[in-house]
């Protein structure tokens, strides 16, 4: 028996912003575990879109008239790819400038998904956004 009364504590309610910011966090989440597992499909092989393979990438597109062919690159599986012609070397890093607007690519379908939370007016419509992308 206790000489005070039982008080129970409410339970607080998440805002609006809260709920945006961890739906936020749960969406670029998604977005990178599918960037790194997919990566960029590109002549039947996949490379690697992580920050730091962009960051290479985009380097090699600033240093492409340098570069010397044959060279070959490493796919996400880490085997070499040769490209052997300057028409095959634009072309794929013309594909990974392309990667970040291209329909269906995580980085597009998440910014779509990041616009939606962003636009709700109500925790009901946050709550109700899903990110089913596998």
């Amino acid at each position: 028996y206790s000489r005070f009364p039982q008080q129970t504590i409410p339970e607080e309610v998440p805002t609006l912003e809260f709920l945006k910011a961890s739906k936020k966090e749960a969406i670029d989440a998604n977005t990178n575990r599918i960037r790194n597992r997919d990566g960029l499909a590109f002549g039947g092989e996949r490379f690697a879109m992580t920050e730091g393979a962009k960051l290479n990438w985009t380097g090699m597109l600033a240093a492409a008239s340098m570069l010397t062919l044959p060279m070959n690159i490493l796919t996400i599986e880490d085997k070499p790819f040769e490209i052997t012609e300057p028409a095959a070397l634009r072309a794929f890093l013309m594909a990974v400038m392309a990667y970040d607007t291209a329909p269906g690519s995580p980085i597009t379908t998440g910014r779509e998904l990041l616009s939606r939370v962003w636009a709700a007016t109500a925790i009901e419509v946050v709550e109700a956004i899903v990110d089913d992308r596998e």
